[in-house]
């Protein structure tokens, strides 16, 4: 039986040490345009392939995809055709009739690597490992001096927010948090670069403190205009060290080339002047563990 298209994986990469043998079984599983942009992750001669973070999380993310892929359509590896836009946004060419508008994303970042999807709606998922850039002791004084460099990211009442946490770890939490909610959006509706995002502003539901294992709402306001009706976010941690925001929306919300794009290749049958289904709960992400991952062959 097929799946119902709804997925929330997640998958810590920083666990996964694949022998030599399952690497190169893996990246059979991937475009030769694939397996060369893996080959050019490097950040010395002994942090290469299987031995490279970054690889590895581009490489379980290939393969998280394909994988849900295959168990939610029931297509066979070899029938599943990925594309992606002129922005770099993923889409199947050959969906299958029972998901109209199969949607999906993937990001990853310090140890997870995370995967959404969607039967109708767009979707979109961005996830950010809670430390300074480059990395330095997070106190306040640290903290204010790496926010300097992003005052025109965020409006004042979403400063306020992060500001007003007490402890310079949850005002960096917070802040990525946002950070998640606008990428994540941004993902959604098909954007690459050239978005303001003060057009964004975003509200966390009901938390004082973004505790561990706890999942909030928030609502997005674009240049002013309450979005509830078509957006529906989630947003917590997914540990103590990483944070993650997680939106779907109505298909009519993405930019015109990527919307013009679902309807060639999909057919968008979610009906457009209808409010978005918030009772279509967003189910909590399922960690897959190295067998999960390496199950697929």
């Amino acid at each position: 039986m097929p799946g119902t298209g709804r997925v929330r994986w997640s998958f810590n990469v920083r666990e996964w040490e694949p022998t030599e043998q399952e690497w190169k079984e893996a990246l059979t599983y991937l475009s030769e345009a694939e397996r060369e942009s893996i080959r050019q992750y490097r950040r010395s001669p002994k942090e290469v392939g299987r031995k490279n973070m970054q690889a590895k999380a581009t490489v379980a993310g290939r393969l998280m995809l394909r994988r849900m892929i295959s168990i939610e359509t029931l297509l066979s590896f070899g029938e599943i055709e990925i594309n992606t836009t002129t922005e770099g946004k993923p889409y199947m060419t050959n969906i299958a009739a029972m998901f109209p508008n199969f949607n999906f994303n993937l990001a990853h970042r310090g140890d997870w690597t995370v995967l959404v999807s969607e039967p109708y709606y767009i979707v979109g998922v961005d996830i950010m490992e809670v430390v300074l850039q480059p990395e330095k002791p997070i106190m306040d004084e640290t903290v204010e001096e790496f926010f300097s460099c992003f005052e025109n990211i965020f409006t004042r009442r979403e400063w306020n927010h992060i500001n007003k946490q007490e402890d310079p770890k949850e005002k960096l939490r917070h802040f990525y948090v946002f950070w998640c909610l606008k990428e994540c959006y941004l993902k959604a509706i098909g954007v690459s670069l050239g978005f303001d995002l003060l057009k964004l502003e975003f509200e966390i539901e009901d938390e004082p403190v973004l505790s561990a294992d706890s999942r909030y709402f928030a609502h997005m306001w674009l240049e002013g205009v309450d979005c509830s009706e078509t957006w529906s976010f989630i947003c917590g941690p997914i540990d103590e060290k990483h944070v993650f925001a997680t939106v779907r929306g109505m298909p009519k919300a993405a930019i015109p080339s990527y919307y013009h794009t679902m309807r060639i290749s999909q057919t968008v049958t979610v009906n457009d002047n209808n409010p978005i289904d918030h009772e279509a709960l967003d189910p909590e992400f399922m960690r897959l563990d190295n067998s999960d991952l390496l199950g697929i062959w």
